[in-house]
């Protein structure tokens, strides 16, 4: 069953396009499917409707759907009936679990919701009426962003850099990083640049991974590059900031009063490794403390282990998706800062020479 749903849907996305079509009752009412097999397009209403009458012809039964899309979730008013909705998808319920399929994109992988349509109310149309359903939520562990750094300090005039980073999950959504995957290859070039303020860097070398299209995505990027700003010179003293390369995500919070509840639409976790590689002439002057805290929040941990040559900087932090109350707002804003404080500790390094 699985497979017959997962190659109808490679046939939509290889064979039909999005249209935006809402002329007449066209914007409430779906085109029929055998319009859409002749025109091959079609908005997302006729898509769906589609897709449902293709998984029909091959006995899996499904569902007309239809949902608030966007990236924040809007809450559904139950008991009162109202316009909700402004978007159509296809469930299909499974013994285990349930895919969702979104039929207007030709790159998603298959049953991922991303930040679109995921973890809020749908409306599933069903022979006997209009049943509310809960999207595919995504966990924090699910959205991990991992980082792999090689830094070499050996050069005093250049530094060589490997960067890595991997995305699962709805981590692939950063800075719409999925969106290179219907681009050329320039669009990463002028990406990377965009998204990445590491300054002094001169580019050798770019590559995009290829997608794991799962229901949970797997994807990133390698880039190459030197640099001659990796750290600060002070007489004998490098001054060294892993931060540089560290996206927490985490936003600014004012000081003053607030009045609404704290919403943290999707949690996530960061994994971040960077090896530095020095020469005989260098010591660690300046250590950083190992570091290790949790709240309702998320958690933290921070360490930085010595080896001959080389200092492996490893940090992992977790942020919990959930609605927090106004009271909770200085406890919530103390661990955001506590976890920032820390990404912008420096270590020191002494050169001997």
């Amino acid at each position: 069953k699985m497979e017959k749903i997962r190659l109808v849907y490679d046939y939509l996305q290889n064979n039909t396009r999005y249209v935006s079509i809402q002329l007449g009752i066209g914007g409430w009412q779906p085109f029929e499917a055998s319009f859409v097999h002749e025109k091959k397009y079609g908005d997302c209403k006729a898509l769906s409707n589609y897709t449902k009458a293709l998984l029909a012809r091959y006995g899996v039964y499904s569902f007309y759907t239809l949902i608030r899309a966007g990236k924040y979730q809007n809450e559904v008013e139950e008991d009162f009936p109202n316009a909700h909705f402004n978007h159509a998808i296809v469930t299909v319920p499974m013994e285990k679990d349930t895919i969702f399929l979104e039929c207007t994109s030709q790159t998603n992988p298959f049953g991922y919701m991303g930040t679109f349509t995921s973890n809020r109310k749908a409306l599933m149309i069903t022979p006997e009426g209009g049943k509310l359903i809960s999207t595919k939520k995504y966990l924090p562990e699910d959205n991990i962003q991992s980082t792999s750094i090689d830094i070499d300090l050996s050069d005093e005039q250049l530094t060589s850099i490997r960067f890595e980073r991997n995305y699962k999950g709805l981590e692939i959504d950063n800075h719409n990083f999925q969106r290179l995957y219907w681009k050329d290859s320039k669009e990463l070039n002028k990406w990377v640049r965009e998204n990445h303020d590491w300054g002094g860097q001169k580019i050798a070398s770019i590559d995009l991974f290829d997608m794991k299209k799962n229901q949970i995505p797997e994807a990133g990027y390698q880039v190459e590059f030197s640099s001659n700003s990796e750290y600060v010179n002070m007489g004998d003293r490098k001054f060294i900031s892993p931060d540089r390369y560290i996206n927490s995500f985490v936003a600014n919070l004012p000081n003053k009063e607030r009045k609404t509840a704290v919403k943290i639409n999707y949690g996530y976790v960061q994994h971040d490794t960077i090896r530095y590689q020095l020469d005989k002439y260098h010591l660690l002057e300046k250590d950083l403390a190992k570091l290790d805290f949790k709240s309702d929040y998320g958690k933290y941990h921070r360490e930085l282990i010595k080896k001959s040559n080389e200092l492996i900087y490893i940090r992992k932090f977790q942020l919990n998706d959930g609605e927090y109350p106004v009271e909770q707002y200085q406890d919530f804003k103390d661990f955001v800062q506590k976890v920032k404080s820390a990404d912008k500790e420096r270590f020191v390094l002494l050169n001997k020479t």
